[in-house]
């Protein structure tokens, strides 16, 4: 048996839900979409006011933080998910992943020809890293420009991983699971 493509794998995520959808060929308003490396600064104030106003809260910290957690939900859904359908974590670093908003700040994401990244790296580690690489400069930016403290950015992290696993677990019976370590027999 061949292993899934990459862009194989997230076309059977997108069904899941909105957080694990990503097209993965051009969509036709393509030059409206930035990529993610432009997350932190000018695109992350936009989509916190966008959503901002959509909550009626302003784009202060809360809409930050709520930004946030969607960010990090979509981030797990895509790179977990591929895992939990048999394949190996995405190349989907923050300079391969493509956003665009619609008016009320709802995200829309693109990787433009997604790669595998090596078939023998362990998931756990791949995970740490490929989250690191979008994370890191996206906290140093919320921790400076809304005051989000880095245990409401751990928290938010943690809450996305754990919807993630949830979601994955009820509409993906076939993933992998882990029992935890063995007990021995009493």
């Amino acid at each position: 048996m061949t292993a899934p493509t990459p862009a194989g794998l997230l076309a059977r995520l997108a069904p899941l839900g909105p957080y694990f959808a990503v097209a993965t060929t051009p969509p036709p308003d393509a030059a409206s979409y930035r990529p993610l490396t432009a997350l932190p600064g000018a695109a992350f104030d936009d989509w916190t006011a966008r959503v901002g106003a959509r909550l009626g809260t302003g784009a202060g910290r809360v809409a930050a933080s709520t930004v946030h957690l969607g960010h990090v939900a979509r981030l797990w859904s895509l790179a977990l998910g591929a895992v939990a359908l048999g394949g190996g974590v995405p190349d989907l670093g923050p300079d391969r992943l493509r956003f665009t908003l619609s008016p009320e700040g709802a995200p829309s994401l693109w990787a433009d020809e997604p790669t595998a990244r090596p078939a023998d790296e362990e998931p756990v580690p791949a995970l740490h890293t490929l989250l690191t690489a979008h994370l890191a400069p996206l906290h140093a930016h919320l921790r400076t420009r809304y005051g989000l403290s880095p245990h409401t950015l751990r928290g938010n992290t943690a809450s996305a991983l754990t919807g993630t696993v949830r979601v994955l677990l009820d509409r993906v019976p076939e993933a992998p699971r882990n029992p935890g370590p063995s007990r021995p027999a009493s």
